[in-house]
């Protein structure tokens, strides 16, 4: 067997213990907050188990249509906590940077939201990206904690064919 196979049965045989508590729900471009809320109350009376962490991805999509996203990120931010206190479990929410510009600081997201508790942007490192074998890339995490500013910085390298993120010791 080629290598690269070896490498794909292992890391799902690692993986065998917590794959099977991973549950998608699709959020189509009219979902509500609220349809969500009932879909994970289906699948923790489905799994039988209160113990979970909730991702919302692509969230430009919830809210009100009519309003700007400017308008909308913050009113959508309160409801997203609102449901993690109502759902009592942690709720990580995925909002694309949708700005026109490549150069957005990590800050600027705190700055939009002051309710929010804590605010990660990844971030592509295009100069250290140069410097890696493609089709790897090289991500910074940015932990920046309401308006105080970033809390800390973490450094990966994302390897797409394995879909594995590999942590890189502080220098």
């Amino acid at each position: 067997m080629p290598p690269s196979w070896d490498k794909l049965k292992s890391a799902a045989e690692e993986a065998n213990s917590w794959l099977d508590q991973i549950y998608l729900i699709e959020c189509r471009p009219q979902t509500t907050l609220q349809q969500i809320e009932a879909q994970i109350s289906a699948v923790r009376s489905l799994a039988n188990t209160d113990d979970m962490v909730i991702v919302v991805d692509d969230c430009q999509r919830l809210g009100d249509r009519d309003q700007s996203l400017s308008i909308r990120f913050p009113i959508v931010v309160e409801q997203l906590q609102q449901a993690a206190a109502n759902l009592r479990a942690p709720l990580l929410a995925i909002w694309p940077d949708l700005a026109d510009s490549d150069e957005t600081e990590p800050q600027v997201w705190s700055e939009k939201v002051a309710s929010a508790d804590v605010i990660l942007v990844m971030e592509h490192d295009r100069e250290r990206t140069k410097k890696l074998i493609e089709p790897n890339q090289a991500i910074t995490l940015h932990i920046v904690k309401n308006r105080r500013g970033e809390k800390g910085k973490l450094a990966f390298d994302f390897l797409p064919p394995f879909s594995k993120f590999a942590e890189l010791e502080p220098t």
